[in-house]
């Protein structure tokens, strides 16, 4: 079964190809598990949160470090909680739209100058990773075809790729693609150990690497 992202396909092959690549570059022990780095709460940012964005391309200088942290001490983590998911389908206490209000309304108290989409999701995604899916330039230039009257402010526009992301996400096909690209990851770890790291991932994160490259 392949990917859909933003109507673009994604064979199981291609999509292997891309896990294998990404496993040569380390990116997923370093950036997602941390390994390496003393490891901030989910609900506060340290200096080692800050640095693994170096795996992802996206470093943060040293000299904007205090900004970030002093932000997160008064950040509105409560409202999303821990294990907030993005394909959440809603329930008699939280239902999606709330969800997506305090996804935004943490997403808006980070950006600004020096922070705009990519890195905020790339630290947030740390933060709450079943729900912040990473919004840089691959992933915007995917989506930003299929936004409908987009709003001229690029932060009013960070929900709305949110929403598309999510739409593909919960698509019967990419759940069954998830699944069989799982059981392929879970047959390579006798022979390379190294695969076994991406089974942690969440599959807002896996469908980003899998489908969205």
């Amino acid at each position: 079964m392949p990917f859909v992202a933003a109507g673009r396909v994604t064979s199981n092959n291609v999509a292997q190809a891309r896990i294998t690549h990404y496993l040569s570059l380390g990116t997923v022990p370093k950036y997602d598990l941390g390994r390496g780095y003393q490891l901030g709460s989910p609900n506060t940012l340290i200096i080692g949160d800050l640095r693994r964005m170096w795996w992802l391309r996206s470093r943060i200088h040293r000299a904007h470090y205090p900004a970030w942290i002093a932000l997160a001490a008064n950040a509105p983590w409560g409202a999303l909680p821990v294990n907030a998911q993005l394909t959440a389908l809603g329930s008699a206490n939280q239902s999606y739209v709330s969800i997506r209000a305090a996804g935004f309304a943490l997403f808006s108290h980070f950006y600004g100058q020096q922070r705009k989409e990519a890195r905020v999701s790339k630290v947030l995604h740390l933060k709450r990773p079943d729900f912040f899916p990473i919004l840089d330039r691959k992933v915007l230039a995917l989506y930003r075809p299929k936004l409908v009257n987009p709003p001229s402010n690029r932060l009013a526009r960070v929900p709305l790729y949110w929403d598309l992301f999510r739409d593909d996400l919960l698509l019967s096909a990419n759940q069954a693609a998830l699944v069989n690209l799982r059981g392929w990851i879970n047959a390579q770890v006798p022979g390379n150990a190294g695969f076994s790291v991406f089974l942690t991932l969440t599959d807002v994160r896996l469908f980003d690497i899998a489908a969205c490259w």
